[in-house]
């Protein structure tokens, strides 16, 4: 995934959180819990590199 994907990705899910619950969300955190979920294992390196 492109930094331009992952980017527009992280912008949506940090834009529904701070709709839902109020808070906003640095990339780091959104990272965090792909990972424990199993998901942009592959990515994850490169996200915490890039914040």
């Amino acid at each position: 995934m492109s930094g331009f994907q992952r980017d527009a990705a992280y912008g949506r899910i940090k834009k529904y959180v701070k709709e839902q619950t109020g808070m906003s969300v640095f990339s780091l955190y959104i990272a965090q819990v792909n990972q424990k979920c199993g998901a942009n294992r592959k990515n994850y390196k490169n996200a915490i590199k890039t914040v």
